[in-house]
């Protein structure tokens, strides 16, 4: 539909509503009151809403909208997606599901080829790469025709999605590793010790956390586990870069043109999170660690704060919290699942900004979104009553506020994939420290030249 077109409609309804209401102001005070209208449903004014569109007779405005969410996190924003579309009957949603590994492989076969999406979903950590290829647009010129508040945002997450002073992304979501800790096993243990934030105190030092570990498997009965999660690839190099940020350094010189991982920060963080295993408090064999820790068969589990939905629908008793700070300052893994704003051949400026207006509106919406654990970006969902209402989020949510991404530089997915193959090396007691992270930092600076 014409955006004139919509502003006449509008228009001649607020007209319509604002004479009954003056009228209503004319009477004389001693007439008798009609009796309060009960305010109509959203379902049904959203119903008037769709009728008064189809009766104009308009054309709706068309965007293509391609999502890489699966499981639980699919069903969230289906369920989303939906509520705009009843909202907004004068915008047909064309809605793409690719929820496998090839999605990033699609979406810039899709855009080459001028079948891609008008807004998509993603990681703020790929903007450099998509921008120095053309697969996103700045979203800036578009930001107050839909209605965007920048000050709305979390200002850390706000700060990823940002390149060049560009506005390359609307945050939706921070996704962070996190632990979770059984508190019955805990309790019978003696040992459910609490910090003034509701998390496990640990102390603040690596040998203090790894004693508490130690003393809890000195009591645990047998056949429970004091600490699991996953063995290869994500787990073992996301816990070592929280470590790492927490010492302060980042991955790469100032210029992005080498790297710091084999300094002597990265590698007390690494035999920090090696130890876990040499010690025998994470088992290095075992699988499926999450039906593990839902069975009750261990105190505590490393994963993501996307885990906590399936955890509380477990019925389990449980507190999820941050990584333990341990050195010099607060910092976790994590990043941020955003939307794109992509170029298509044909695309009307009309298109464009119905394309970020949903995106916007989805940020600003996201409470059932959050359902599955993760931490809204837009700071009115964080403080809403529907986000609070919901169960073990607020021994974590601060951690949208120092969570740490990977470098936005144009090869990130290859460091990540250095990274999944060389860490575990050294958590499994495969190769020593040392020796993983020399070749980390070769296979890196190769990979920045």
């Amino acid at each position: 539909m014409k955006r004139k077109q919509m502003k006449k409609i509008t228009a001649l309804l607020t007209a319509a509503v604002l004479s009954l209401g003056i009228l209503a102001g004319c009477g004389t005070q001693n007439a008798e009151r009609e009796p309060a209208k009960e305010e109509p449903t959203k379902e049904e004014a959203v119903a008037e809403k769709a009728e008064t569109i189809k009766a104009s007779g308009e054309e709706t405005v068309k965007i293509t909208f391609w999502s890489h969410f699966g499981g639980d996190d699919g069903k969230y924003l289906n369920n989303m997606v939906a509520e705009y579309q009843a909202l907004h009957p004068e915008v047909e949603i064309e809605h793409l599901e690719v929820t496998n590994e090839d999605y990033y492989t699609k979406f810039k076969t899709g855009i080459a080829s001028g079948e891609g999406p008008d807004v998509s979903t993603g990681d703020a950590n790929r903007l450099v790469e998509f921008k120095a290829a053309g697969l996103v647009e700045d979203i800036t010129p578009y930001t107050e025709d839909a209605g965007v508040d920048w000050n709305s945002y979390n200002q850390n997450v706000l700060g990823t999605c940002t390149v060049d002073g560009e506005h390359l992304a609307i945050p939706l979501s921070s996704y962070v590793t996190i632990m979770f800790a059984n508190k019955t096993l805990l309790e019978e243990a003696g040992m459910l010790r609490l910090n003034e934030n509701g998390a496990i105190d640990f102390g603040s030092s690596p040998e203090e956390f790894i004693a508490f570990l130690e003393e809890y498997e000195e009591k645990k009965p047998d056949g429970i586990y004091t600490i699991v999660g996953g063995t290869t690839m994500d787990d073992p190099y996301r816990l070592w870069w929280s470590f790492y940020g927490q010492t302060g350094e980042r991955l790469l010189n100032e210029e992005g043109t080498a790297t710091n991982i084999n300094s002597e920060n990265s590698k007390k963080a690494l035999k920090l999170t090696a130890s876990l295993t040499e010690k025998g408090l994470w088992p290095a064999n075992i699988e499926d660690s999450d039906q593990v820790f839902l069975a009750n068969k261990a105190a505590f589990y490393v994963s993501g704060n996307w885990w906590v939905g399936a955890a509380t629908e477990a019925g389990m008793d449980f507190i999820a919290m941050p990584i333990p700070q341990v050195y010099d300052e607060p910092s976790a893994w994590g990043g941020t699942h955003v939307f794109y704003l992509n170029p298509r051949p044909g695309q009307t400026e009309e298109q464009k900004i119905e394309a970020v207006k949903f995106a916007n509106w989805m940020a600003c919406n996201s409470a059932e979104w959050t359902k599955g654990g993760h931490i809204p970006a837009n700071n009115n969902v964080l403080e809403s009553e529907e986000y609070k209402a919901l169960e073990h989020r607020e021994t974590y949510e601060m951690v949208n506020t120092y969570m740490m991404d990977l470098p936005a530089v144009d090869n990130v997915n290859a460091i990540v994939e250095v990274f999944r193959n060389n860490i575990p090396l050294a958590f499994n007691g495969a190769s020593p420290v040392e020796d993983v992270l020399a070749d980390c930092e070769q296979q890196i600076n190769a990979l920045l030249q």
